[in-house]
């Protein structure tokens, strides 16, 4: 089976191909139009690597490398990439085109500058990725958080508008946001990356404030039952060890959704959360966390992360 491998601009016309053929292979609500495409990459603030596989001129596979960059404990900004939207269609089955796209992907990220690439896979994929030099950092927890006592007065909470976006709010969050890492790397926040990633459609986000945190949040459903899912903690002060997210905290932002319950998915350096593990009947697939280096600039295994959650992908 030959297949036609391309990068393709993220424009209208390459968006009108994707958003059918991603709604086809991922069955997600998000792609049934092309608006959530055209945020992601078309109003990315630096243009997207995108990556087509063709037969016949229909696309049958696609990948995409967001840029975001990676702190490190020294302050320094990394070029990095994030891979988004991995789909092939399931004729493509033992045929190894999904596995030469996906190593043309890595050959032209690292020729356009891209340090390292990430994502989140789950069981099923993390061999491919082993077999492109990858490494698995970790499987990403999942925790039912306690909440007890009093809601803390000293919260507010927002829903995230276009108006809230469109003022000073990213510059605001980007002050705790955009740190160094406390060892190893994770994700630069700059106001003009939240302003596009908040930006995402879709989605009802809620930014909830106190003096010591910033919380992005989301309401799903876990066997039928309405969670608080935290997309992103943020510490507002910086100290020598991970500050306390306790349990009053966790039942103010239980009150602001009216929901019994608040989960968190991921990694935090700065932050520490009191939490179990959820029941089997309603925990997600587990996620793993990877990614591969340049070989010719820095060893795979020389790179970590000490931060990495939902709102650092795109879970949601």
């Amino acid at each position: 089976m030959k297949a036609r491998i391309t990068i393709d601009p993220p424009d209208d016309a390459l968006l009108g191909e994707l958003a059918p053929f991603l709604h086809s292979v991922l069955d997600a609500p998000r792609f049934e139009t092309t608006a959530y495409l055209k945020q992601m990459y078309g109003a990315a603030p630096q243009t997207p690597i995108c990556v087509q596989a063709r037969i016949d001129g229909e696309i049958v596979a696609h990948q995409a490398f967001l840029w975001l960059p990676m702190r490190t404990a020294l302050n320094n900004t990394l070029p990095a990439t994030l891979s988004v939207n991995s789909s092939a269609a399931a004729r493509l089955r033992g045929t190894g085109v999904y596995a030469d796209l996906s190593l043309k992907m890595l050959t032209w990220g690292f020729a356009a500058g891209s340090l390292a690439y990430y994502g989140v896979t789950n069981e099923a994929s993390m061999r491919a990725t082993t077999r492109l030099g990858g490494k698995v950092v970790a499987q990403l927890p999942v925790r039912a958080l306690l909440s007890a006592g009093r809601p803390d007065p000293a919260w507010t909470h927002r829903a995230v508008t276009p108006e809230l976006l469109g003022g000073g709010l990213p510059e605001r969050l980007a002050a705790d946001a955009d740190v160094a890492s406390r060892f190893g790397v994770r994700y630069g926040w700059n106001a003009e990356l939240l302003r596009w990633r908040l930006g995402f459609p879709g989605t009802a986000l809620t930014i909830s404030e106190h003096p010591r945190f910033w919380v992005v949040s989301t309401v799903r459903k876990a066997a039928g039952i309405p969670v608080v899912a935290l997309l992103k903690v943020w510490a507002r002060e910086r100290s020598d060890r991970p500050i306390r997210l306790g349990p009053s905290a966790v039942a103010s932002l239980a009150r602001a959704h009216r929901t019994p319950a608040v989960i968190h998915v991921g990694l935090n350096a700065d932050v520490s959360m009191v939490g179990t593990p959820l029941p089997k009947r309603i925990r997600p697939a587990p996620l793993f966390l990877t990614y591969v280096a340049n070989p010719e600039i820095v060893a795979t295994e020389e790179i970590n992360f000490d931060t990495f959650e939902l709102l650092d992908f795109d879970a949601l």
